[in-house]
């Protein structure tokens, strides 16, 4: 095995996940934030399209090894990406580094192929994402993009030098013709999206299978164990359409969550050996353009699997992929297995590594101590996916300013769960582990992908969500609901985020889900209550009226801030400047709201609200 090429694609690939993530999310909540569906994917079609002219890139500035050049030119923008911050620049170059990548693709499966070592990219693909992945768990669900300060310039640095270091090394040995690959490597871009949306996510495979963030990691880079033993043991033992028919049926099962979500395992398993089979497929010719299909491919699934995630429609995404990764492994001719320990201890290595990080707690736990006065802090907070009011990560500055405020219940909307379209980060596992002093609970609302959750100093005695039925617009929302044993008593949260937009019958459904709640708490909670959220409307609308008319007292109002905003767009270019008032805190009249607040910080396109109540 050629290490050199070997350990240089895996830091790629690892790179490459991170790149592409943060590019999708530039593309979705900066640069195209809140335009059409449409107008969201030409503007990622149009950066992508530039990406797929690597073999133009290569012939003009490659130079006779472009894959040095192309890790060489990754290196830096990785490295400046994360040390510049800015609403636009930060966007370029998130898309130039995706464009980058994918130049870098194509011309290290060539490199590879001409150093007779094509099936050695499975084996790095393979590496990369058991390095992601233990990466993750290491940041509690955080990434190396969405690191603050020195800690993420650090980071990045040690990443970028070492892809250039394996990469020049990897690229010294003689030039020999192209061999073993080609069409074969169409499979690499439907592989790595059954990666990044399914089988390698973090916080999809917790929330399938109802795991914390240690466990569901185990899971995934057991998988992967599995999968770089299969590479080496199944090849020539089993014919490759039953390998075929074994992973298809199994990555059909993983969404059905619970104990199917272990057939992550067998279905690693599979593809691995489907990829390192697709890659000794054939001749060695036409590199770029086998790359360059697998990169559409994964462009089309990854929107057609996110047109409808919140209603789960577009399962049929992953089987698809599935056969795109199986068709050119079912060429390749029937090889012997060579029996290899080596890459797997690496992987379990790695994931090991991962798994016992993410156990270590913050420093910045804090543990609740009851008031004398009986009094509690509510603090509620739409995070926007983690990225601030330019469209820039922020969820370690979000949390300064939840911590700034020491609140005993935090209600939170838009946590993120590993959507490949938010950056790819597990918000609410990494907000577990920041507010470890705190119980908690996380109500999935679009899909299993983000939603609301109530963080509490205090004891939940009961959770759960609950979820509107859908209505006109199709957009499923709900709410989290929490009890919680209070200083003097208990009190039943809601946090909820309303149906979005004015398109036409938006307006009624958050009034119909206002009323939804209100008649779950009355129905459940019978007492004290604390209802809040991004409600989507302002106060002359049904959602704030219903539940004003319902007895509950507006707690922003009733402290004078009745005329304040609490949304505001960026005012760049591609964001027109808006305020609007959209998020409210009430609670019954039996809490009396002692004073409140709304913050005027920019860690969000939302101000958080706080408020300091003591029930009577």
């Amino acid at each position: 095995m050629q290490i050199a090429l070997v350990v240089s694609g895996a830091i790629g690939f690892w790179l490459g996940i991170q790149t592409l993530r943060l590019f999708f999310a530039m593309v979705v909540w900066n640069v195209a934030e809140d335009q059409l569906p449409t107008i969201v994917g030409l503007v990622a079609l149009a950066v992508w399209s530039v990406g797929l002219l690597g073999w133009v890139a290569s012939r003009i500035a490659g130079g006779t090894r472009p894959v040095y050049r192309w890790a060489a030119t990754l290196a830096i923008l990785v490295v400046v990406r994360q040390v510049v911050s800015d609403e636009a620049v930060t966007a370029g170059l998130a898309f130039a580094s995706a464009i980058v990548w994918l130049w870098w693709l194509p011309a290290y499966v060539d490199e590879a192929a001409r150093q007779a070592a094509s099936r050695q990219v499975a084996i790095a693909a393979v590496l990369g994402i058991a390095a992601q992945v233990a990466g993750q768990l290491a940041q509690h669900g955080l990434d190396v993009p969405y690191l603050v300060g020195p800690e993420g310039w650090f980071a990045a640095t040690v990443l970028a030098a070492a892809f250039v270091v394996f990469t020049r090394s990897a690229t010294r040995s003689a030039d020999r013709p192209a061999t073993g690959t080609s069409w074969g490597a169409v499979a690499i871009g439907p592989f790595l999206f059954l990666q990044l949306t399914l089988l390698a996510n973090i916080g999809f495979i917790e929330t399938l299978g109802g795991w914390d963030l240690a466990t569901a990691g185990l899971v995934i880079e057991a998988s992967l164990v599995t999968a770089a033993l299969a590479m080496d043991w199944i090849p020539g033992r089993v014919p490759m359409a039953v390998i075929g028919l074994v992973t298809l049926l199994c990555v059909v099962a993983v969404p059905f969550g619970g104990v199917a979500t272990l057939a992550v395992i067998p279905a690693q398993a599979g593809l691995a050996v489907l990829l390192s089979s697709a890659l000794g497929a054939s001749a060695g010719r036409r590199t770029y353009l086998a790359t360059y299909a697998g990169a559409l491919l994964f462009f089309v699934f990854t929107f057609a699997a996110y047109a409808d995630y919140a209603n789960r429609t577009a399962t049929y995404v992953w089987p698809v992929a599935v056969l795109a990764v199986a068709l050119p492994a079912l060429r390749a001719a029937r090889s012997a297995a060579s029996p290899n320990m080596r890459v797997a201890l690496e992987v379990g290595l790695l994931g090991l590594a991962g798994v016992l990080l993410s156990l270590v707690p913050a420093n910045t736990t804090q543990i609740a101590v009851a008031p004398a006065s009986g009094e509690l802090t509510v603090f509620d907070y739409n995070i926007h996916q983690g990225f601030d009011l330019h469209g820039l990560p922020a969820l370690p500055r979000v949390a300064e300013v939840i911590a700034g405020s020491n609140p005993d219940v935090i209600t939170l909307q838009e946590v993120n769960r590993v959507w490949d379209l938010a950056g790819g980060v597990d918000s609410y596992s990494w907000l577990r582990w920041r507010f470890g002093g705190y119980q908690s609970v996380f109500g999935a609302m679009n899909g299993v992908h983000f939603g609301n959750a109530i963080f509490s100093r205090y004891r939940i005695a009961d959770m759960g969500t609950v979820h509107f039925p859908i209505a006109a617009s199709g957009i499923p929302r709900g709410f989290a609901w929490a009890l919680i044993a209070g200083p003097t008593g208990d009190v039943f949260v809601t946090s909820t985020h309303l149906t979005p937009y004015d398109r036409g019958e938006e307006i009624r459904e958050r009034g119909d889900q206002a009323a939804a709640i209100v008649a779950f708490a009355n129905t459940y909670a019978r007492g004290r209550a604390i209802h809040a959220g991004d409600y989507n409307d302002d106060r002359s609308k049904p959602a704030v009226t219903t539940m004003v008319a319902a007895g509950l007292v507006d707690a922003m109002a009733g402290q004078g801030l009745g005329a304040a905003m609490t949304f505001a767009s960026s005012g760049s270019p591609f964001d027109p400047p808006s305020e609007e008032q959209l998020d409210y805190i009430f609670v019954t009249k039996d809490v009396e709201v002692l004073s409140a607040q709304i913050l005027q910080v920019t860690t969000s396109d939302h101000r958080p609200l706080v408020a300091r109540v003591r029930f009577r």
